[in-house]
């Protein structure tokens, strides 16, 4: 599943006392006596009612006698439930648990071991909440869409709803008779009837797989078809948009053939339909055969997309067909371990697309996803990559964050890059072999890359995925006649600089790359709290994080950071730019930098010509205005930012040159959104708002690179004019990626008048479910407007909570991670504890600590910035470009 909404990550020392780590809450947890194999299921949804009724039978295997059968129902009726044995039918009984969302089937006499077969009725509701079988409308009409993941099939129908409990399905739907149905395998019959208005579409069974991969759509999608390597294709959408899913096909073409050829493994399934709705919580979801979007995460106009939303589609195409073999073809043996699929899904995206666009650099943006992903391990309350608490629908929700995406793939790019591609290649398919329509552990994974590379992966992978938090490395480094000594330490990274302050009992195992000012590179293997090493020759400098693939930050004892500010540009590759300066700023958090030191290096590093290393390196250049400096301060921060920036703006211009590289262009809008927004600068801010105007008006007349810059600014500066323009092409606006443009622009107006309108616009049908948390979480923008969106969600919590979805309820307590003042932050914590959400309760802690920092940062850092604002040495370092 693409997460809609957090991305996440992860380490080991006292690894030994962790062995019990994987035990969920056995509450929820089903009988193990019951086994199910086949599930044969007829859905009749009624569209216009919003309801539906089915018919089961499932095939299950006992390991003991019993009356009773327990098995997962939620928000369901259970009128009638059998229990066939050896040709003896006895009816049942139905007791629910909604707490447990378990059903128990009571039975006059015993079951005996063996096989038995049982048969019930159910009956439930098309919800609106976007999870289990629910109702996505257009303008037009409705449709019956599931959302499974993790915990939702229970809502659909009753069901062994554990991924362990894998079995084969057979899916069959009632419709109306224009209507076409969607499901995991392809159709094996299309039948009138019953009655005058319906037909039944049943499909053929499926392979083994886990109940929340299930899937059915109904309504009156169109299709695009194709196929590759002899299978299948189709891109579906509602009717009008199937066009815009050329460009998917085109990407699955490329993705599912690089696949076929990486994996020992081809394509598993029978056939490969990827459908676009309406309304849909997750970015998407993987399931066998039949992955689900969000209708922006699909569908894109080609002529009027930006480079970055053409890799974007692809990224998340990449990421969901890479889950049918992580995730679906093998899966995690239970949500704790769900990692296994999202973080390997992750990490493998970018290889096909790495091949096919090597000019959208990739590798460069695994490494921004890395550094980032340290940002969030940086808190106390961060967890291990293999929770310790997943055994409520509520906690293992929690679990599709950044740790579980971001952090394991950054691991696994660590490992790779340690034991070569081939052998991690090897290791990996062999896992996939061994697994094959099972389910699988940590250890079956990492023991599969230990065997293929004869190195110690297992100690590697297991502090890193069993411990929480990530290292920092204290380097020093000295010449000693021709050789040069290198003294490393490790330590758990805090941004609490008290946390930092004392000693931390994680320790891992660490592959950590060196690289000299002589081109000279070891990687070398830190197993212990202090180690030191040799290097030959006796270069300037020593770089620690070679390739920038470690997962830890680096702190230079020596001044190396000094030394390679005036040279990074020449003697840096990109990627390791890119670490040395989140290395640098995540030092302001606990106090071991300042923030006047991180810009004299940004200024220090000239010209540069990468944009991933330019958005790394600017990336705080917002944040300093908005949170540091108060407002007496912010116009000399303004005059610095634009000493800094205009001579690239210069020499980018504000208009597109013919046939350059696309990169210039994603470069060109960063430089003149930041100008605008944080530089201030009058012309920039007055050429960004016509060209809104302008796209507003006719999307196809402006540069796609330039759009999201310019409704950036527009917005910010925006007036009603502007405004009610947005409201009145809303109505008209024809692809699913406009139509975002035009509602999550409204969400971030500067005015506070326009803002009131766009949060009560929020309550009403004009937006759609799916977007509702995240237009909230834009508008968060501007400080100056937090207090008045915080006030917004306390009145309407209830109602917000309603609409988003099981998916997202916990998302809600992110807004805290914005409230960089104590009052705010600290009315938050009144209100969370008046209305505490089920699984919510890391997260929550997680946004108090940045909330936390934040405050911290810009009470140290605001004088000293203010000082150096005004001294000769800030003018110096922008005059130095």
């Amino acid at each position: 599943m693409t997460s809609g909404f957090r991305l996440t990550s992860l380490r080991c020392g006292s690894v030994l006392a962790l062995g019990a780590l994987a035990v969920p809450a056995a509450g929820q947890r089903l009988p193990t006596t019951v086994v199910p194999s086949h599930y044969r299921v007829t859905f009749t949804p009624n569209l216009s009612a919003a309801t539906f009724t089915g018919t089961e039978e499932i095939r299950v295997t006992l390991s003991e006698s019993t009356r009773a059968v327990v098995l997962n129902a939620l928000e369901l009726r259970i009128p009638h439930a059998t229990a066939v044995q050896e040709g003896t039918s006895l009816a049942g009984t139905v007791a629910f648990d909604r707490e447990k969302q378990q059903a128990t089937l009571t039975f006059p006499r015993a079951l005996h071991a063996g096989e038995a077969r049982l048969r019930m009725q159910f009956s439930g509701v098309l919800n609106e909440q976007l999870a289990g079988l629910y109702l996505s409308k257009t303008s037009k009409r409705r449709y019956a869409v599931t959302q499974f993941e993790a915990t939702d099939a229970r809502r659909a129908f009753p069901c062994f709803d554990e991924p362990a409990l894998k079995a084969t399905f057979e899916i069959a739907a009632v419709i109306g008779r224009g209507d076409t149905a969607i499901s995991n395998s392809p159709i094996a019959s299309d039948t009138p009837g019953p009655g005058a208005r319906t037909h039944t579409v049943t499909f053929a069974p499926t392979k083994r797989m886990s109940t929340y991969l299930v899937a059915l759509l109904v309504g009156d999608f169109e299709c695009l078809d194709d196929s590759i390597d002899g299978i299948p294709l189709r891109v579906c959408a509602v009717p009008g948009q199937q066009h815009l899913g050329h460009y998917a096909l085109d990407v699955t073409k490329f993705v599912l053939h690089f696949y076929n050829r990486y994996y020992g493994i081809p394509y598993p399934y029978a056939k490969l339909d990827q459908i676009a709705v309406p309304d849909f919580m997750a970015g998407a979801m993987e399931n066998a055969g039949a992955i689900v979007y969000r209708d922006t995460a699909l569908l894109l106009d080609e002529p009027t997309a930006a480079v970055g939303e053409k890799r974007g589609v692809a990224g998340v195409i990449a990421h969901e067909i890479a889950h049918q073999w992580f995730g679906d073809l093998v899966t995690m043996d239970w949500w704790n371990n769900v990692w296994l699929n999202e973080g390997f899904a992750t990490w493998m995206s970018s290889k096909p697309l790495t091949v096919w666009h090597p000019e959208w650099n990739m590798p460069l943006g695994e490494v921004q996803d890395t550094v980032y992903s340290l940002s969030i391990d940086a808190v106390a309350s961060t967890r291990a990559i293999q929770a310790t608490q997943a055994g409520t629908p509520g906690e293992i929700l929690q679990l599709f964050d950044g740790i579980t995406y971001g952090k394991t793939a950054s691991i696994l790019n660590m490992v790779e890059q340690y034991v070569g591609a081939d052998v991690f290649r090897t290791g990996v398919n062999a896992y996939l072999e061994a697994h094959a329509y099972g389910t699988a552990t940590a250890e079956d994974f990492w023991n599969a890359v230990t065997t293929a590379s004869q190195k110690p992966v297992d100690r590697i992978m297991e502090g890193f995925v069993r411990q929480p938090g990530a290292p920092l490395l204290s380097i020093e480094s000295r010449c000693e006649g021709s050789h040069r000594k290198v003294s490393i330490a490790q330590h758990r990274f805090y941004w609490d600089p008290a946390r930092l302050d004392r000693p931390s009992p994680e320790r891992w195992t660490i592959p950590v790359c060196l690289r000299t000012a002589t081109n000279q590179s070891d990687c070398v293997l830190l197993t212990d709290e202090k180690q030191d090493f040799t290097l030959d020759g006796c270069s300037a400098w020593t770089f620690a994080n070679a390739g920038g693939r470690g997962y830890y930050r680096s702190a230079y004892r020596d001044g190396t950071e000094a030394q390679l500010g005036p040279v990074a540009h020449t003697a840096l590759t990109p990627e390791e730019r890119i670490v040395l300066l989140k290395d640098q700023w995540d030092l302001v958090n606990p106090g071991q930098q300042s923030i006047a030191n991180y810009l004299q290096l940004v200024a220090m590093l000239g010209t540069e010509n990468s944009e991933p290393v330019t958005q790394v390196a600017f990336g705080p250049l917002g944040f300093i205005g908005d949170e540091v400096l108060t407002a007496a301060e912010r116009p000399s921060y303004a005059a610095w930012v634009r000493r800094l920036l205009e001579s690239r703006r210069d020499v980018l211009g504000f208009t597109p040159a013919p046939g350059e590289p696309a990169e210039t262009g994603m470069l060109r809008a960063r430089v003149l959104r930041l100008l605008a927004v944080v530089g201030e600068d009058p012309e920039t801010i007055t050429r960004l708002r016509a060209l809104a105007e302008r796209y507003v008006a006719d999307p196809s007349s402006v540069d796609p690179s330039l759009v999201d810059a310019a409704m950036a600014v527009a917005t910010k500066y925006g007036d009603a004019t502007l405004y009610d323009s947005m409201l009145d092409h809303l109505k008209t606006v024809a692809t699913p990626d406009g139509r975002a443009k035009l509602d999550y622009g409204l969400a971030q107006f500067g005015s506070p008048i326009l803002l009131g309108r766009t949060l009560q616009r929020l309550l009403s049908p004009d937006v759609r479910n799916q977007d509702l948390l995240f237009m909230l979480l834009t508008a968060l923008r501007f400080s100056e407007n937090r207090p008045m969106v915080w006030t917004f969600i306390k009145a309407h919590f209830a109602e917000i909570q309603g609409r988003v979805g099981s998916l997202s309820a916990t998302g809600i307590v992110d807004v805290v991670s914005w409230f960089c003042d104590p009052t705010l932050r600290d009315d938050a914590r009144a209100f969370f504890k008046d209305h505490p959400l089920d699984g919510a309760d890391v997260t929550l802690q997680q946004g108090f600590e940045r909330a936390d920092a934040c405050i911290r940062v810009a009470a140290s850092q605001r004088s000293p910035l203010a000082e150096w604002l005004r001294s000769p040495a800030s003018t110096a370092a922008t005059a130095k470009r």
